[in-house]
């Protein structure tokens, strides 16, 4: 998933601007208000071609429509398993071509499996919308990043939520890690000035070439977060966001030295693939890859999920078999007998009524079915983000034909993993039609009889008070004693409620919106690095997607909260 920014003109007449985009067998339709001589720009966000659809956009303009071709840059002949794609954003656009690969052997004189990728942009200019960094394994903020608008900022801080790097860098102070936005997020609490240095362990580990000397910004490290010193410096503070990471590192990787310094390419393969994770957001991702996988899911599901047995191939075969046989062979020969051939003109389509009734029959539970929907997926909540970040996949059964409200909420992007039909022309049929106003909507979703659909989509949905967990420490030898509450300050009930922590378990059955639990528990033995309390329930999915039809879900969403131990 890339975003793409479409910059339109208007040199005559006052208008409005339809812009259509096509994936597979989804169209999303955005609007533009065109006076005479403005110049707009609007955002969006395609997924990269695979070998059954490719991502189409299309300007309407009254009757006239136009395609805008779309060219994907591809950094590297490396599949997106095997390549690192690297963002950053930044007043120095050219920052990462340090990583473009011009020598295989770039470790050790060793050959080089993997490859990079890299995309740049600037502040103020920056994907707008969580999906915009869903393809990027790590986001460097870089010089100018303070300019981030605050829809940028939320943006980014969803991104992590849903399995993104995002890396602050050091060197001479940088003003982000003071922004009072990204507080709670940066995983240092404050900076001590700066000294100049080399990070030699970590240097040798990467390049037989030393470690270049740059700047280095001395901070202190939150105390739940992965460090990594030489000198008494913190040459890396890291820890766990959701299903992504978040982490500062003492220097500037766009520093002259570092560019020229034949470890980056080592470097930047440690900060993305070598770092510690913790079980529990390594399931979150692994629920997240799940959702918009296209061989996870399939219609091929929809039986056992609506309760709905669709009528075995073999009987609708035997019927269509026995009316064949009956309708031209033993039909024909009782009338020929009869020497009544003429009454073929009435009694054929007697036949094929009573064999229709029959088909009927077996699907007549279709028919009588009530639309349903069922959700899976993931809702991940963080204290200090004040959005809930919801990635889910959603089937959908119409019984009766139709024009439905779907009541999308705070939807940023919609897709589906099938594939578009052709028509008799070879035009592509859509089977999902949205709009685009600000947020993804569906108020007119039409569908034929007995139709199934499924599709996955990313959603923001805002919250007043995120922070679910209100507790004390104090120490009993080398253990330490946590007393407090958990609160549901989610707008919906949290069922299966597990709280976990480092040496910690505690199970609640189910509390409903506001309710809390009480608890006490004592660590065993003192914490390890990187340590932190996580939430862990199911949720009901009717908070979420399409509010159509009857839920028969059978657990609802993964809910997945994550807090860093403070004050020990």
């Amino acid at each position: 998933m890339l975003p793409i920014r479409v910059e339109i003109s208007n040199d005559g007449k006052p208008e409005l601007v339809e812009i259509i985009s096509k994936f597979g067998d989804t169209q999303v339709s955005a609007f533009m208000e065109m006076p005479t001589g403005a110049t707009k720009q609007r955002e969006f966000y395609v997924s990269a071609p695979n070998y059954w659809s490719t991502p189409t956009l299309i300007v309407k303009r009254g009757l006239l429509e136009s395609e805008i071709p779309i060219e994907i840059r591809n950094g590297s002949s490396y599949s997106r398993e095997e390549s690192i794609r690297v963002a950053q954003i930044s007043d120095g656009l050219g920052n990462l071509a340090m990583l473009r690969v011009t020598d295989l052997k770039q470790f050790q004189n060793k050959p080089w499996s993997s490859g990079f990728e890299d995309f740049s942009a600037k502040p103020g200019l920056a994907p707008t919308r969580s999906i915009g960094y869903k393809s990027f394994d790590i986001l460097f903020l870089g010089e100018g990043s303070e300019r981030l608008t605050d829809v940028e900022v939320n943006a980014i801080k969803g991104a992590v939520l849903a399995g993104m790097h995002l890396v602050f860098v050091g060197g001479a102070f940088n003003p982000v890690i003071a922004d009072p936005r990204w507080q709670g997020i940066v995983p240092v609490v404050r900076t001590d000035g700066v000294q100049q240095g080399r990070a030699l362990e970590w240097g040798k580990a990467l390049s037989n070439v030393a470690f270049p000397s740059l700047t280095l910004l001395k901070t202190e490290a939150r105390a739940s977060a992965f460090v990594k010193r030489e000198g008494g410096i913190n040459m890396l503070v890291s820890q766990e966001m959701g299903a992504g990471r978040v982490s500062f590192i003492a220097f500037n990787p766009f520093d002259a030295n570092f560019r020229n310094w034949g470890g980056r390419f080592a470097f930047m393969y440690d900060l993305a693939r070598n770092l510690p994770t913790e079980s529990t957001a390594e399931r979150t991702q692994e629920i997240i890859d799940n959702v918009m996988n296209p061989y996870y899911y399939g219609y091929s599901e929809s039986n056992g999920i609506f309760g709905i047995q669709m009528p075995s191939w073999n009987r609708v075969a035997f019927v269509l078999l026995a009316y064949l046989m009956i309708v031209v062979p033993i039909n024909f020969l009782v009338l020929r007998k009869l020497k009544r051939g003429e009454l073929a003109w009435i009694t054929a389509p007697l036949i094929a009524l009573g064999f229709a009734g029959i088909l009927f029959g077996f699907a007549g539970q279709l028919y009588q079915a009530e639309a349903s929907r069922s959700a899976s997926g993931v809702v991940i909540a963080h204290p200090n983000v004040p959005e809930l970040q919801v990635i889910a996949n959603q089937q959908l059964f119409f019984p009766g034909s139709g024009v439905y409200d779907l009541k999308f909420n705070g939807v940023e992007h919609v897709g589906s993993n099938n594939s578009s039909d052709e028509g008799p022309f070879g035009m592509a049929k859509v089977s999902n039609q949205f709009q685009d106003f600000d947020s993804i909507t569906a108020t007119r979703y039409s569908v034929s009889n007995l139709a199934f659909r499924e599709f996955w989509l990313y959603q923001r949905l805002p919250i007043n008070s995120p922070d679910m967990i209100v507790y004390t420490t104090r120490k009993a030898g080398d253990d330490l004693i946590l007393e407090g509450s958990v609160i549901n300050t989610m707008p919906f009930e949290l069922n299966s409620v597990t709280l976990t922590g480092p040496g910690i378990s505690k199970i609640f059955k189910t509390i409903p919106p506001g309710g809390s639990e009480k608890f006490q528990v004592r660590t065993n033995g003192p914490l390890n690095v990187g340590s932190g309390l996580v939430i862990e329930a199911y949720c009901s999915p009717q908070a979420f997607g399409a509010q159509f039809g009857t839920d028969v879900s059978t657990a609802g969403l993964d809910f997945y909260y994550d807090e860093p131990l403070e004050g020990l």
